[in-house]
């Protein structure tokens, strides 16, 4: 399940919970980042402290999210990864690309 929980100091947090595995998961994934870069917001956070497991198509899609965010000239961050998903992105090396919080109020900080 994804959803858009909040606006923090023009910050956009958005909630995962479950897995992130399927490609109508991955399609709402999109179609939820492509809404909120059409509301003109440029800062988010995706949440994933509930989400238990991410498959390849779920890191494409975190990938495919984190560039079209970044060609907007915004970013976004991640927070609450758990140690198994945080392992592949460790394995993938995408722990170098994405910006990993382990809580949201360090995230929230980067921004500023």
């Amino acid at each position: 399940m994804i959803s858009v929980t909040s606006e923090v100091n023009n910050i956009t947090l958005l909630t995962i919970k479950g897995k992130l595995v399927s490609i109508d998961d991955v399609e709402q994934l999109y179609q939820t980042i492509r809404g909120i870069i059409n509301n003109d917001q440029k800062k988010i956070i995706m949440d994933l402290k509930n989400v238990n497991w991410i498959s390849s198509l779920g890191v494409g899609a975190l990938m495919r999210s984190l560039t079209t965010v970044r060609n907007t000239n915004g970013d976004l961050r991640l927070s609450g990864v758990s140690d198994k998903v945080k392992n592949v992105f460790f394995i993938t090396k995408l722990d170098s690309v994405f910006q990993i919080f382990s809580n949201l109020e360090d995230a929230v900080q980067c921004f500023d």
